[in-house]
């Protein structure tokens, strides 16, 4: 599984409220003005704007006040129910801020997958160049901060 695969199944796992936190706090990084609102809050986000500034948002985009969330957009304001199918065009790039999920996604449970499938992997009889391609790939294909060296070490261990 690779990084983003593992992220978007983390991801996936929280809460509705906590996936829409970490899109804001994306948003506010990034200095984007479409984070998402409950839509109670509605009256409080146009507070001071005039019914012709609203409108000219609207209009450009799919909106209804039944909905159960609002967000601005590329289209403009657009209102929907499905927080997941709205988040799924933005996740890619949430994965690429991890500032915005590092707080409520731990990437050790990552890191332990990729050592279970690739690092752990050290039968008495592997051939030493075998075993230095496959750690090889695993750092560079895993953006692993680590030294191949290290594990050439463990393995000279077992030999």
């Amino acid at each position: 599984m690779d990084k983003f695969d593992w992220f978007k199944n983390e991801f996936e796992k929280l809460s509705f409220g906590e996936q829409v936190d970490i899109y804001n706090r994306y948003c506010d990084i990034n200095k984007l003005d479409s984070h998402i609102y409950p839509m109670s809050d509605i009256n409080e986000v146009f507070a001071g704007c005039t019914p012709f500034e609203i409108l000219s948002n609207v209009s450009l985009a799919y909106f209804d006040v039944k909905d159960d969330y609002f967000a601005a957009t590329s289209n403009g304001l657009e209102s929907f129910n499905d927080v997941e199918l709205f988040l799924d065009d933005y996740l890619s790039d949430i994965y690429k801020c991890n500032e915005a999920w590092e707080k409520d996604i731990d990437e050790g449970g990552y890191l332990d997958e990729i050592y279970e499938e690739y690092l752990d992997f050290k039968p008495k009889d592997m051939d030493l160049d075998f075993y230095y391609e496959i750690v090889e790939k695993a750092v560079k294909q895993y953006e692993l901060e680590s030294n191949i060296e290290d594990y050439l070490n463990e393995y000279m261990k077992f030999k």
